[in-house]
């Protein structure tokens, strides 16, 4: 079972807090950590090799709401939509990675902090076709 205070205090989308909520399960399969195991080489590549921590801390509980979101929904209405929905989501990750650094980063907020930007620029950079899979867009 998951336990729902581990995300205490985070940035949640209202499809993902559902699914939390309701589907604890399905929302637990859905969690992969850091990385993403779907579209090219590089992306399966970066998934293997990308922590789960930043500078030793664990950053489990932003990317297991990150993983969701790219998960659900999976319909929209258009192109635009779904991409900006991606864009939320990012955002939301930094968001969060900046939350849990500001309450527990200690000496090496500083550095956590810089890495925390980093792993959000190579989402923003390569996170497209990950998010795209299994999406349905209505106006195609």
């Amino acid at each position: 079972m998951i336990d729902k205070r581990k995300y205490d205090g985070l940035i949640i989308s209202a499809a993902t807090q559902d699914l939390l909520d309701n589907d604890p399960l399905r929302f637990k399969s859905l969690c992969n950590g850091v990385g993403s195991k779907v579209g090219s080489w590089f992306d399966r590549l970066l998934y293997h090799l990308t922590p789960n921590t930043i500078w030793f801390m664990d950053i489990t509980d932003g990317a297991d709401l990150h993983d969701v979101d790219y998960s659900v929904p999976t319909l929209f209405h258009s192109i635009e939509a779904a991409l900006q929905y991606r864009l939320d989501a990012d955002q939301r990750f930094l968001n969060n990675l900046e939350i849990r650094i500001t309450e527990r980063g200690g000496l090496l907020k500083g550095l956590r902090l810089r890495r925390a930007k980093k792993y959000y620029y190579l989402l923003r950079g390569f996170g497209e076709e990950s998010f795209m899979a299994g999406k349905r867009i209505l106006e195609y």
